[in-house]
């Protein structure tokens, strides 16, 4: 989810008046957590001081649940859930609350949830672009791309300056195979000032499978200063610079990658993106002919999914080098199954054919 959105919404069916001077407090406190990662911290105390005082402030809950998320840590995800969970329960109409809570369950995998908080916050708030973006990207993570455009369109018609909005309809489009499109909306995004990781994540991988390789690494290269999401940004770094054929320059990617703090729950998320690491190093071996070493990592990523298509792929082309060819077709196989079938002149070499041999997912 995009930084900086707006939770100064205020509730449609606000809760008891808070008292002056917690009122002055969480005000403070606000400018606090929006000012700087330094203030995010220094919220956290005195949050935790305001609620001893009053458990019922739902703004307290809310912001306490925002700095959890703004520190940036796996572990405190469930925390931030817990304190805006607890804000919507004490003031259901706090729609910024909402919204900070389907950025939470963004985080933690949960599509469904994440659609649930903004249907019910446009219920409360309708055609609020936020939520409508919010709920576009929901939809498209469910599996419904042109649903999802459809709703950003809408978002974007409501407020064409919502940076958010324009993010998700470039994943849309990218989804829907229309990538050039989805690049150049995410590129509208970054040279309106946006600084936001995820972004940046995106777009180099849409320009990753472009084969705009120097451009990829650029977008790539100028995320992973930015502080958060730094293992998948440099795993999809090393991506870029595999294909390139910088073969030493993919390698240290992948051990900044390795050595990066991680997600140390194991969710979907996590599973996700460790399936990743292990299928990038696997083809990176792969290019070195560590044929071995591929072999494991490939291996490695296709226990944790084995619906993993481009790692089937992989291990195909690593079983045919090493003269196993069973071993080799029945890869080959579960790799077309899976939409990543062997380039045309590799299944040559193993004597099968499988409809569509465009080199998918590999790249």
């Amino acid at each position: 989810m995009l930084a900086g959105t707006s939770l100064r919404a205020q509730s449609a069916s606000p809760a008891a008046p808070t008292p002056p001077e917690a009122q002055a407090r969480l005000e403070r406190v606000r400018a606090q957590i929006f000012g700087s990662a330094d203030g995010i911290k220094n919220a956290v105390p005195e949050l935790k001081a305001i609620l001893a005082l009053d458990p019922n402030l739902a703004e307290a809950h809310m912001l306490l649940g925002v700095a959890y998320r703004g520190l940036g840590t796996d572990a405190l995800t469930g925390e931030a859930k817990a304190e805006l969970q607890q804000a919507v329960d004490l003031d259901p109409g706090l729609v910024a609350a909402r919204l900070m809570l389907a950025q939470v369950y963004f985080d933690l995998g949960r599509y469904e949830s994440a659609r649930d908080e903004a249907t019910t916050a446009l219920q409360l708030v309708p055609g609020q672009p936020q939520f409508l973006a919010v709920l576009a990207e929901a939809e498209r993570h469910l599996g419904n791309p042109t649903r999802a455009l459809a709703l950003s369109n809408l978002a974007i018609q409501a407020d064409g300056r919502l940076p958010q909005a324009r993010y998700y309809r470039g994943l849309a489009l990218i989804d829907l195979g229309r990538r050039d499109e989805g690049i150049q909306q995410l590129q509208e995004v970054t040279n309106g000032g946006v600084v936001a990781p995820e972004v940046y994540l995106h777009l180099g991988a849409a320009l990753t499978d472009a084969g705009r390789l120097d451009d990829a690494i650029a977008a790539l290269a100028f995320g992973a200063k930015l502080g958060t999401r730094t293992r998948e940004i440099r795993i999809e770094l090393a991506r870029a610079y595999r294909l390139k054929g910088s073969l030493l320059l993919a390698d240290q990617q992948l051990t900044l990658a390795t050595s990066a703090p991680g997600n140390v729950q194991v969710t979907s998320g996590y599973q996700r993106l460790e399936t990743a690491l292990s299928r990038e190093r696997g083809l990176l071996r792969l290019r070195q002919a560590r044929l071995p070493a591929a072999a494991e990592a490939l291996q490695a990523a296709i226990t944790m999914d084995p619906a993993d298509g481009p790692s089937h792929q992989g291990l195909a082309e690593v079983y045919l080098r090493q003269g196993l060819l069973p071993k080799a077709r029945e890869e080959a196989a579960l790799a077309a199954s899976l939409g990543a079938p062997l380039p045309a002149n590799l299944q040559q070499r193993l004597g099968v054919t499988s409809p569509g041999t465009a080199e998918k997912g590999r790249e």
